[in-house]
């Protein structure tokens, strides 16, 4: 205030200062002032403004923009936000840099989703769905990096007013290794299925309550089915004969205690028409 009152000229002076009231309470005030010359004295007229609840706000709103930058920037997974109407990047994290290997200029400067999005016209129909329909979790898209390489990627994302505008906030993550191990299981999946519905031998599993999940056709063969579908649900006790159906209780429950099957059993079964067989 002092600095002010020695300086303040006709031209005016601004600040912000703080008061304090007669109940000893705070103020942030802002003050416009005025100095003139009336009857060889020089006078210096102030308005000021209580801007407390003003500063306040702010002070809160640069808190949560620090704890939202915090999240955004130490996110791993690659967020980005868009501009609806446009499709232009507003804003990325570093994990979104480090994804595509654009420099963070690159993307705000003149780039769309689009640049990035390997199945342009899929990915426009995702963005309009979500900005009618509100969050959108996409599990399978594919993008294309600087480098031109082309990766998988899951995507979740969703419309909201951001500085007054409608914009798309998406967090995206690179699931190439998830992928590769999901295509190895099916691979491996599918040759296990062949060998043992390759086998001459009957192959069956069942869950803890004796009924059949799964049979080979040698298996249905066997229990003297056209299919191995139509013994799904059964139970494999109805399949061995009445000599023999205590002592493979017996070792049924042995084997789910154990978790292992104790021996090879050598058992009399029976065929859907009765027929008995080794």
């Amino acid at each position: 205030l002092q600095a002010m009152l020695a300086k303040v000229g006709t031209e005016g002076a601004h600040l912000q200062t703080r008061h304090r009231r007669k109940d000893g309470h705070l103020l942030d005030l802002d003050i416009s002032s005025n100095g003139a010359e009336f009857g060889g004295n020089k006078l210096i007229f102030c308005v000021c403004r209580d801007v407390s609840e003003r500063n306040q706000a702010q002070a809160a709103l640069r808190v949560s923009e620090e704890k939202y930058r915090v999240i955004f920037e130490n996110q791993q997974y690659a967020i980005a936000i868009f501009d609806i109407d446009t499709c232009r990047f507003l804003d990325v994290n570093d994990a979104c840099v480090r994804m595509y290997g654009y420099s963070r200029e690159e993307l705000l400067g003149s780039m769309t989703i689009f640049d990035l999005s390997a199945e342009p016209e899929v990915s426009l129909a995702a963005v309009q769905q979500a900005a009618t329909e509100g969050s959108i979790f996409i599990p399978l898209r594919y993008h294309r990096k600087k480098d031109g390489t082309v990766v998988p990627v899951e995507i979740v994302g969703g419309p909201y007013l951001w500085n007054g505008r409608q914009v798309m906030f998406t967090l995206g993550h690179d699931i190439t290794l998830r992928k590769q191990a999901e295509d190895e299981l099916r691979e491996r999946e599918a040759l296990y299925r062949f060998l043992v519905t390759s086998l001459s031998d009957g192959f069956f599993a069942c869950d803890n309550q004796g009924r059949l999940i799964f049979t080979n056709a040698a298996m249905a063969r066997m229990c003297g089915a056209d299919d191995p579908e139509q013994l799904l649900g059964r139970y494999i006790f109805e399949f061995v004969a009445p000599a023999d159906s205590d002592r493979v209780q017996e070792k049924f429950q042995q084997a789910l205690m154990h978790l292992t099957v104790p021996e090879n059993l050598e058992l009399l079964l029976l065929k859907n028409d009765g027929q008995q067989y080794w």
